[in-house]
């Protein structure tokens, strides 16, 4: 009898560590799977933004003024991803995640070659320019653009009802009737 007491005794302390083990493991996955739910944060990986228009004439240019304005209203695209009635002063974190240009058409270009490098800058009535992508190097016989990014939260930029996106390129011939459209797809954080 005394064998089964000890044996038993064993099974009791070895259940009861495995159920510690096991709480103690539980804990650690539920503090990491809602680290941002404790944190009253919700991500959205994917805000996607298009914009389509057209120039009627892209002049040989070096990087001096922007050339392009444009208009944006991302505040839209981002109240139509985290629900109509959010608020927009609960979005916080907004970046860009990717960004590319393609060319829908162009009256005297098949692609992109006449470009040497290519900027795109955001700027508010309250805000200065701030350079959000680049490519200084343009890969020959493309007509869409991956962009590098750059890596700044714009809560302020794209918050704003002044929005314009400028473009700023280096190029060496002209572009007559360009038709181009800019995709952004941006990442942000709700405020819960």
């Amino acid at each position: 009898m005394c064998y089964y007491f000890i044996n038993d005794n064993y099974k009791y302390k070895n259940m009861k560590k495995i159920k510690i083990t096991g709480l103690f493991l539980s804990l650690i996955i539920l503090f990491t799977a809602c680290e941002e739910a404790l944190e009253g944060l919700r991500t959205i990986n994917s805000i996607p933004f298009s914009k389509e228009f057209t120039i009627d004439y892209l002049p040989v240019n070096q990087f001096e003024e922007p050339t392009v304005s444009i208009q944006l209203n991302i505040i839209s695209a981002i109240q139509d991803e985290i629900g109509v009635d959010a608020d927009i002063d609960f979005v916080e974190d907004v970046k860009i995640k990717n960004l590319t240009i393609s060319m829908i058409s162009c009256e005297n270009k098949d692609n992109f070659d006449f470009l040497n490098g290519i900027k795109l800058c955001m700027k508010t009535d309250e805000l200065p320019e701030k350079e959000i992508a680049y490519k200084n190097e343009i890969p020959k016989g493309k007509t869409t653009i991956a962009l590098d990014v750059m890596e700044d939260a714009l809560d302020e930029y794209v918050k704003s009802d002044s929005l314009e996106l400028f473009i700023k390129y280096e190029s060496t011939e002209d572009a007559k009737r360009l038709k181009i459209k800019v995709d952004i797809n941006f990442k942000a954080k709700l405020r819960l």
